[in-house]
């Protein structure tokens, strides 16, 4: 069974989740379990944050320990932000603007702020992911509707050395140039436009160094270790004399175990 717990660093402590666990196989011969076996372990079916090619730092007889220090360590982030699209007829409370402009839908959120000062703030998420559907029409999936969505990240200067975009599994965990936001000094803010079908959204605001494209998310939205995240753990086996892996287990968890 895995473990979420508080880093050992203690710069760590308050903003990054550490993952232990144990890979029993009962039944199952690994021979060179350091050689054989090679695990990855995902934030919320992330792969762009991914830690891979992780060896067990112990072995005993059909088990296998992975409980590093400081090595299997992820920022906690924090609770996804949501717009929910469903429906287009009367808005949901992060709509501000609903009209229809030359045949298309056109939606304005309510101003989004950085959250990197503020405190731990709980509510249920769906991890950075999106559901499709409308209350507006009988068939949710068929029949829902596109439109024009306007985002707002109140920024009192612009970030020069970062550039701003929206995230999570609608811009299918990538930094995707039409996500990418702009400055608007009229309104000291990062604006960006997505065309998006109707349903419901989570998000987060990604800020991108220019030099690295290292994605920080502490410039716009922080990290609390009371962060609720999901993390699958992928093993994979290459038996010696093999030229491919084997995937011989999954298993996803929540950090509130």
């Amino acid at each position: 069974m895995p473990n979420v717990v508080r880093p050992a660093v203690v710069s760590k402590d308050r903003t990054h989740q550490e993952i232990d666990f144990t890979l029993t196989h009962k039944g199952f011969e690994i021979r060179n379990p350091r050689q054989e076996l090679s695990v990855a372990v995902l934030q919320n079916g992330r792969w762009d944050n991914a830690i891979t090619d992780l060896k067990p730092m112990f072995s005993r007889p059909e088990e296998q320990i992975y409980d590093y220090q400081d090595k299997v360590v992820f920022p906690a982030g924090r609770e996804f932000r949501y717009v929910d699209l469903r429906s287009l007829r009367y808005g949901s409370e992060n709509i501000q603007y609903v009209g229809y402009v030359n045949d298309m839908y056109e939606v304005s959120l309510y101003l989004d702020k950085k959250r990197s000062n503020g405190g731990y703030l709980e509510y249920e998420d769906i991890n950075g992911n999106f559901v499709i559907g409308t209350n507006d029409e009988d068939d949710g999936v068929l029949e829902s509707d596109y439109a024009s969505v306007l985002f707002t990240l109140k920024s009192p200067s612009e970030m020069f050395d970062y550039d701003v975009y929206i995230f999570g599994g609608l811009s299918d965990w990538q930094i995707k140039p039409d996500f990418r936001m702009v400055y608007n000094p009229a309104v000291n803010a990062y604006v960006g436009k997505l065309l998006l079908k109707q349903g419901y959204y989570n998000y987060l605001y990604a800020a991108v160094k220019k030099d690295t494209g290292e994605i920080d998310f502490e410039e716009t939205e922080g990290d609390w270790f009371e962060t609720k995240n999901n993390y699958t753990i992928l093993v994979y086996y290459r038996p010696f004399g093999q030229r491919y892996d084997h995937l011989i287990g999954a298993y996803t968890f929540s950090s509130r175990l």
